[in-house]
């Protein structure tokens, strides 16, 4: 098995969001991309986004459940 290995500091902030955005609601994925990357394109702060989720989603399957994933 393979061992963890700890979260970058960009996912970090990613999981601190989440958490502070508490189990009301999911949170919106254009809000998360926005604060993060506030000097890239929406779309460049999304792309950034969905990495560093694909990255996280290897260590804690479960946070999807606190991303709006919209249509």
């Amino acid at each position: 098995m393979a061992a963890s290995r700890a979260p970058n500091p960009r996912q970090q902030q990613i999981v601190a969001l989440l958490v502070l955005n508490g189990y009301r609601a999911a949170a919106p994925r254009q809000r998360i991309a926005g604060r993060l990357w506030p000097e890239s394109t929406d779309a460049q702060a999304l792309t950034n986004l969905r990495r560093e989720l694909h990255h996280l989603r290897d260590e804690c399957p479960l946070l999807d459940a606190l991303i709006e994933t919209g249509t």
